[in-house]
């Protein structure tokens, strides 16, 4: 019997054109990628409306998704998350119109009839798009409460990927018979998974690791800047998934200014030419000049984008960008002004906004204002997030319980702390330093201020400023102190843990070697002295960062190369890295699910992340500041 062959997808052909884009009557496809990028121009209403206007087109239906998903993560709203997933599934049955079936008995009945299929583009990016969808509802199951809303997250991205890595081995020498959709849509989706599972704490790549996802962080970041430089769908996305890593995380982890800040300087300013005026990129513009301690300059920027923003959500993000600005210049009436808005127009943490709003009046000297203010923070403590308490409430709950009655607030210099937990020191100007130095000096000698957690959360404070400054031998001198005086720490545990973060970043300017720079990192992550402290996943995520940029140095100085698949990894130490070189995790390395002969480690692994997620904090994004 003589076979046939065929090929799927070319009766849904017209529905694209040679390069992947709709096909849409009475526009070309410089107007159809434009209509792609509305959304990025700051006109999120008239997206929907354009993707609305051909529901039956795959590529338009996903558009939709995308701008729902944006504003579901962006409100944390139950009825936005709920209108987003229900899109997704309306989308996926749409979608599995267009692909093809992989299955074993799809196989069958293919061979029965004698026939062999060649799958055109347009099915292969349908493959993609409901890759899309499947990752897109595991990020919103990933955020509620339930540790079988997790279990089902991990089997929608683990669908995800198995697409993901089928195609790409499918493709691997006929990628130039993609379109350039497809190419690119590839590119991205496989940058984004090793982009995304690099940057996760090691208890949590140990389980990833099973799922077989890849963690080469340099990989990515290349192919993500290839896309961003493709006329496609996808540009805008890996522009801000590219300033997501480089601005996003590393000003909030990473110790000041990085490598990466100048390829984020010529995103924004590409992005800015094309999109002129695009409040998107005039928030990461801000936080630019924030990393290059121009504070005025990021206000103008969030000004801007504030005016010319038409969601809601999108402007809470330059009210709480300008509320830190703010504070970088101890302007508190305004970054009181700032919170309170927050406070009463959005949901992300009540708590933590209503103690900034009482800490900044406490610093304005309007202490029976701040009072009423603090004493509304435990009204608005308990919320979760992924089904854990959120960090920031944990410890502004401990802060008011254990520092304010009725009729007094002993807490010193709350904002201060603030911003240092934040991660904001390095981005400070000098005047701004000097200035915060000199209050904590006529404060630290008082006498009321020699109480071992006075002393301990002000010695922190000096000492990361002091190391900002240049002035080493004083930095060392203070957070030495919290070392030698650890046993006076009552409630303040978190300043042990994190001064050795400080006295690690302190060797890592000295230029000291690597292998001690390591294990001053690991003491820091490993504090055993206190049971539970404040923002442990904070200090986890600063910590594993360093960790990883010291392994590429070494391996640039070496000669090796940017091999990040190898720095994940080798990068951890100590007990983290014997996680990741865990057999059965090793197993999984090549991009194979788990098997049988490690599923009961594999299970093992699950319990301990779900006891695990019970005793750790966890923070909404917006609140994180990413």
């Amino acid at each position: 019997k003589k076979k046939k062959t065929t090929v799927r997808g070319t009766h849904n052909m017209a529905l694209a054109d040679e390069n992947g884009l709709p096909r849409i009557k009475g526009m070309s496809s410089e107007e159809v990628l434009k209509g792609f990028e509305l959304f990025f121009a700051n006109k999120q209403h008239e997206a929907l409306d354009f993707f609305d206007s051909q529901p039956h087109i795959p590529h338009m239906r996903m558009g939709k998704v995308a701008v729902l998903f944006a504003k579901a993560v962006l409100s944390l709203e139950q009825q936005d998350v709920e209108e987003c997933n229900r899109n997704i599934q309306e989308t996926e049955e749409l979608l599995k119109k267009h692909t093809v079936s992989t299955g074993k008995l799809a196989s069958l009945g293919r061979w029965m009839t004698g026939s062999h299929d060649k799958t055109s583009s347009f099915s292969v990016h349908c493959d993609l798009l409901l890759a899309e969808c499947k990752s897109l509802t595991a990020v919103l199951l990933f955020m509620q409460e339930s540790f079988l809303d997790k279990m089902k997250a991990l089997w929608n991205l683990n669908s995800a990927w198995k697409t993901y890595h089928r195609v790409q081995q499918e493709q691997k020498n006929k990628l130039d018979s993609l379109d350039r959709e497809t190419r690119t849509g590839l590119q991205f989706g496989i940058a984004l998974f090793n982009l995304v599972c690099s940057v996760l704490p090691p208890h949590v790549t140990r389980v990833v690791s099973f799922m077989g996802f890849p963690t080469d962080r340099q990989l990515a970041i290349r192919e993500l800047s290839a896309v961003s430089t493709q006329p496609c769908t996808r540009r805008v996305l890996a522009q801000l998934v590219l300033l997501l890593h480089h601005v996003g995380l590393q000003s909030t982890f990473a110790h000041g200014r990085t490598k990466y800040t100048p390829h984020a300087e010529s995103i924004v300013a590409d992005a800015l030419q094309r999109y002129k005026d695009s409040g998107l990129f005039l928030l990461y513009d801000g936080r630019l000049q924030r990393l290059n301690h121009k504070t005025d300059e990021a206000i103008k920027r969030y000004e801007h984008a504030m005016s010319v923003m038409a969601w809601r959500q999108l402007q809470h993000f330059g009210h709480y960008e300008m509320a830190f600005c703010s504070l970088f210049k101890s302007d508190f009436e305004s970054a009181c002004t700032l919170f309170d808005t927050l406070y009463n127009e959005n949901d992300w943490s009540k708590a933590f906004c209503v103690y900034m709003v009482a800490s900044c009046l406490w610093q304005m000297g309007k202490k029976k204002e701040a009072l009423e203010k603090f004493a509304k923070v435990p009204a608005h403590c308990g919320r979760k997030f992924s089904g854990r308490p959120i960090a920031v409430e944990l410890l502004v709950l401990r802060k008011v319980k254990t520092y304010c009655t009725e009729t007094n607030c002993n807490l010193l210099f709350p904002t201060l702390e603030i911003l240092y937990l934040w991660n904001c020191f390095g981005q400070l100007s000098q005047a701004s330093l000097q200035g915060f130095l000199a209050d904590v000096d006529n404060e630290i000698g008082k006498p009321e201020r020699a109480d071992g957690d006075y002393q301990a959360v002000l010695r922190l404070l000096r000492g990361s400023m002091r190391l900002h400054t240049g002035i080493h031998d004083k930095a060392k001198e203070d957070l030495e102190w919290i070392e030698d005086n650890k046993h006076n720490i009552k409630e303040e545990g978190y300043t042990l843990a994190f001064a050795r973060y400080e006295l690690a970043m302190l060797l890592t300017r000295e230029q000291a070697s690597t292998e001690n720079i390591k294990v001053q990192l690991n003491k820091a992550l490993h504090t055993k002295e206190f049971k539970q402290y404040d923002l442990f996943m904070r200090l986890q995520f600063r910590v594993h960062m360093s960790k990883y940029e010291l392994k590429i140095s070494d391996d640039v100085v070496a000669g090796l190369g940017d091999d990040a698949d190898t720095a994940h990894t080798d990068a951890l130490g100590g007990e983290a890295a014997d996680e990741a070189h865990h057999p059965a995790a090793s197993a999984a390395a090549g991009g194979a699910p788990h098997t049988a002969e490690n599923l009961q480690d594999f299970m093992s692994l699950m319990e301990k992340a779900k006891e695990r997620s019970k005793r750790r904090e966890s923070d909404p994004v917006p609140v994180t500041a990413v």
